[in-house]
């Protein structure tokens, strides 16, 4: 039987390689002439983007570090509004992947 191939990407944070479906992947969109972030909830945004593991721990540290403004290369520092909503939706994709994990 022939196997199926599965597209890897690397954590900015950690640099551990894993399957695509298994990181979060923030995405940076330009609307308007204005860059914003979003969680890529369902893998299909456009835009540049980057990869986390699924541990609040590791989002943290790219926040701390500058890890996701650096690989996005955005041209301004986040808002506390931004990391608030990018936290929240982070936590809910979270939430999703253990849900879908403990089904299967």
């Amino acid at each position: 039987m022939e196997n199926k191939y599965v597209p890897l990407r690397t954590c900015i944070v950690t640099r551990t390689k894993k399957p695509k479906l298994e990181l979060i992947r923030i995405v940076k969109k330009k609307e308007d002439n204005v860059e914003m972030l979003f969680v890529d909830v369902k893998s299909n945004l456009s835009g540049r983007g980057v990869y986390l593991l699924p541990d609040l721990e590791v989002f943290a540290e790219a926040l701390k570090k500058g890890k996701i403004i650096y690989c996005l290369k955005l041209k301004r520092k986040l808002e506390t509004e931004e990391i608030t909503k990018l936290k929240k939706d982070f936590e809910n994709k979270l939430t999703y992947m253990k849900a879908l994990s403990s089904k299967g």
